[in-house]
């Protein structure tokens, strides 16, 4: 294990040159160092320092996987769920998030959840998926330098800028959406009781961390008062946060503040910006908002065409009301 040892610090060390770097893993990984073994899969799974593998990134995940790496357990579920490098197999992918996720990775804890909820791979339970969201909402505060330093290996330098930035460029962290999907539950009072204020907390925190979601939801708390005190300037923040995110629902949201002046002054012309974006991005309740703006000349001029267009849109897509106004629209008779 010396020699595994060795390699290791050396493929790390070879960072700035990935082929070197992908050498020295291979090396340490034939050698029997499972984190070798999980860090040259990586390069063979994610194209670095030569040609992607993912046949024999499956092989060195899976090995790893087996000798007690979480990470490898997670990213063997991954390609087991995803048909990479491998058939797709849900029940043992399901098998090996499990498995990570006892073992403390909060990524996979957050994919139990997504696969218990669902039930693909096995029996659905909300009870055992709201339990794995929670701890990996509660884990999932967590940065890429903590993702750095659950590596064991004493012979891993712990000072490399290198290998920080290497990291940080292939962990992607799912805590946000953990933290979510967690409220989203507590909210709804699925898998246990319903407890907003918590649910409210979780949304912050999701939207803190820069889920466009969580922004939105926490904001639709705060305009509706619900799991706290009515605060419409802060829904009017989170909205425009979300919308500035690209998420849609935000995008519609806030139009409908400077609409209608909730938690700030009335900018029609803003509105009607939103609005528009928000219904090119597929948002139905936009659509039609839209229309009445551009049917009625507010925050713009005046374009009936348009206003069809988007009322047809809405109906379309299910919005009773957009259906009524493309009746009176068309019944209409202008001078």
């Amino acid at each position: 294990m010396v020699k595994a040892g060795k390699s290791l610090r050396q493929g790390f060390d070879g960072l700035e040159d990935r082929q070197e770097a992908r050498r020295w893993f291979e090396k340490g990984a034939q050698a029997g160092n499972p984190e070798a073994m999980y860090f040259f899969a990586l390069m063979l799974d994610r194209s670095q320092g030569g040609p992607r593998d993912l046949p024999q990134a499956r092989q060195w995940y899976e090995q790893a996987a087996k000798a007690g790496y979480a990470w490898a357990m997670y990213d063997f579920a991954r390609m087991l769920e995803g048909g990479l490098g491998c058939p797709s197999s849900l029940p043992d992918a399901r098998h090996w998030y499990d498995a990570a996720a006892k073992a403390g990775n909060d990524d996979a804890m957050y994919h139990s959840a997504r696969l218990l909820e669902s039930g693909l791979g096995g029996p659905q339970s909300e009870v055992e998926a709201r339990r794995w969201l929670e701890k990996a909402a509660q884990e999932g505060e967590r940065s890429v330098m903590l993702q750095f330093d659950r590596i064991k290996s004493p012979d891993m330098p712990r000072d490399l800028p290198s290998a920080r930035r290497w990291l940080a460029e292939l962990f992607k962290d799912t805590a946000p959406e953990a933290m979510n999907n967690f409220a989203v539950m507590l909210a709804q009072g699925r898998g246990g009781p319903q407890d907003r204020p918590q649910a409210r907390l979780w949304f912050e925190r999701s939207a803190q961390a820069g889920h466009s979601g969580a922004m939105n939801n926490l904001a639709d708390m705060l305009r509706m008062g619900a799991g706290g005190p009515e605060d419409l300037p802060q829904a009017r923040r989170w909205y425009e946060a979300g919308a500035l995110a690209g998420e849609v629902r935000a995008m519609s949201n806030f139009g409908a503040m400077l609409e209608g002046g909730l938690g700030g002054p009335t900018d029609l012309p803003e509105a009607r910006r939103w609005f528009e974006k928000a219904a090119q991005g597929g948002e139905r309740t936009a659509m039609y908002n839209l229309g009445i703006m551009l049917e009625k000349g507010h925050g713009g001029a005046q374009d009936l065409p348009q206003a069809r267009r988007w009322y047809e849109q809405a109906a379309q897509a299910g919005v009773v009301q957009a259906a009524e106004s493309l009746r009176a629209l068309n019944e209409r008779k202008d001078p």
